[in-house]
């Protein structure tokens, strides 16, 4: 029988850890607010669909397992959202291939789908649909434009996902779960196969290389001095303009800026998790690379709408009064 799993999130770290299961996930929004995640996930014999709907927009970064394949799907009614550096419109596909990396990043509150298959499950069924050895795709952008039709995948997966909404009560049997897999699949392998991988846009093989090496380089030097593109460009071997230029067209942000972000949120998590007990805000400015606490409060405040100091206040414990503190008429 298949299984489903609905859950809301109130940070982006809890989200992180429930799709560990299936491919690795950091999300950093990028404006303040209330950070909401709302997580379907349909697990059948072979093929995992998920459904997430985030209300803040945010810079993710992703990296599919060895053994699988991933069908990203966006939203039908969500602009702006940019995987690997390219826009995805209604119907189009991201297709990432095993330990694939990739960027995505949305403008605001954004939903997707995302279709996790085994690499040996998929390419044994792809060879036995179209009789030939077929390559498995690095990361590929199929675009609705280009002439194929990935209507079906989207009807299907849409049907599907809508039962998890009913849990148990509508949920298919085995022979039912069996016969969506197979629908999914063989649709998957249709666009994929259709027309001369004239629906496939490949990134460059030097920018795919370069997005799991800098996303390990910039959450290694979240504290001490902040790099420039300069610096963080000859630590991975490029120069400061490829640097600056993958950054911009995947993250649509400087290094540098990332950077910051990924400093803010760590010294925020710090903050809401102990409060103000033991945390010095000059101390804490000087670790994270900000060259005093007017610095940090500025950028602190444009990113959450709020000082330091008031989150500190916020997240104090209160302690009760003891009974001999009080005055005894």
């Amino acid at each position: 029988m298949p299984n489903s799993v609905l859950a809301t999130f109130g940070d982006s770290e809890t989200l992180s850890g429930a799709l560990a299961a299936d491919f690795a996930l950091s999300l950093v929004p990028t404006r303040s607010g209330r950070f909401q995640a709302r997580l379907a996930r349909l697990e059948l014999d072979h093929l995992v669909l998920l459904r997430a709907v985030t209300t803040l927009p945010f810079i993710a970064f992703l990296k599919v397992p060895d053994h699988l394949l991933m069908f990203v799907l966006a939203d039908e009614h969500a602009s702006g959202s940019i995987w690997d550096g390219a826009d995805i419109g209604e119907h189009d596909i991201v297709a990432l291939g095993p330990g694939q990396a990739a960027y995505a990043r949305a403008h605001a509150s954004a939903g997707w789908s995302a279709i996790c298959v085994p690499m040996r499950y998929f390419a044994h069924y792809a060879h036995a649909v179209v009789r030939q050895r077929w390559p498995l795709p690095g990361i590929a952008h199929l675009h609705a434009s280009s002439g194929f039709d990935s209507r079906m995948v989207y009807e299907l997966c849409s049907a599907a996902m809508r039962l998890t909404h009913h849990r148990m009560r509508t949920l298919p049997g085995r022979d039912a779960a069996y016969g969506l897999e197979q629908q999914i699949t063989h649709a998957l392998i249709d666009c994929l196969s259709a027309g001369p991988a004239q629906a496939v846009l490949k990134s460059s093989r030097k920018g795919l290389d370069l997005s799991e090496q800098f996303e390990g380089f910039m959450r290694s030097r979240l504290h001490g001095r902040r790099l420039t593109s300069g610096e963080i460009g000859k630590a991975l071997g490029h120069s400061a303009s490829f640097v600056s230029s993958f950054s911009r067209s995947r993250l649509g942000v400087d290094p540098e800026v990332y950077g910051c972000l990924l400093r803010l949120w760590a010294i925020r998590r710090l903050f809401l998790s102990r409060g103000s007990g033991t945390l010095n805000i000059a101390g804490v400015a000087r670790q994270y690379g900000f060259r005093h606490t007017a610095q940090l409060a500025q950028s602190y405040h444009c990113l959450f709408g709020e000082l330091p100091s008031e989150t500190l206040d916020r997240c104090r414990p209160r302690h009760r009064m003891s009974r001999s503190a009080h005055l005894v008429r």
